[in-house]
């Protein structure tokens, strides 16, 4: 009997924090693409300029700082921008640009259900930091991961239901960065 009494008092609790964090959750990105600029086609060796737009299928980016018990914090580390994309040309060109330490700006966009829900993430004189391609990821082609890293980094976030919020960083100087 006491079990019982345990699980219907706990029963509620989890329902009230479920509910509140779904309250707080953005909505899924509907369309994720990836705009590539800063580079002509001559440094890339072949002639062939980037796409105007790739679609991105994933991508995944982080930041970490080691602060001490002293409150020392050094300069916090942005980990790479990786991205998942279906296998196409673009292929060769990202790999022409590794290949070449060719400098590029991008920018990853993401659209939610409405149009004006959108966040933005800029990389000011990035490079192609690693490539690879093989198998499809449990997708219906085969898809390549990019990895991207860059001193100069921009968020953009302009939800339809919430303020717009912007941040950016120079991790070589470790001062503000601004693009938007």
């Amino acid at each position: 009997m006491k079990k019982k009494f345990t699980l219907i008092i706990l029963f509620p609790i989890l329902i009230a924090f479920k509910s509140n964090s779904q309250q707080n959750a953005r909505p899924a990105a509907i369309n994720m693409t990836l705009q590539i600029g800063g580079t002509t086609p001559s440094n890339l060796g072949g002639g062939t300029a980037f796409p105007a737009v790739m679609n991105v299928l994933a991508w995944s980016e982080g930041i970490s700082s080691s602060c001490t018990a002293l409150n020392v914090c050094p300069t916090p580390n942005q980990q790479d921008l990786s991205i998942t994309l279906y296998q196409s040309n673009d292929f060769i060109l990202l790999r022409q640009a590794l290949l070449n330490n060719s400098l590029l700006n991008l920018e990853l966009t993401n659209t939610g259900v409405s149009p004006a829900d959108v966040s933005k993430i800029y990389l000011e004189g990035a490079y192609v930091s690693s490539i690879s391609t093989g198998g499809s990821g449990g997708e219906d082609k085969l898809t390549m991961n990019v990895t991207f890293s860059a001193p100069k980094w921009d968020h953009y976030s302009d939800p339809a239901v919430e303020p717009t919020i912007h941040y950016g960083w120079n991790f070589t100087t470790n001062l503000p960065f601004s693009h938007y």
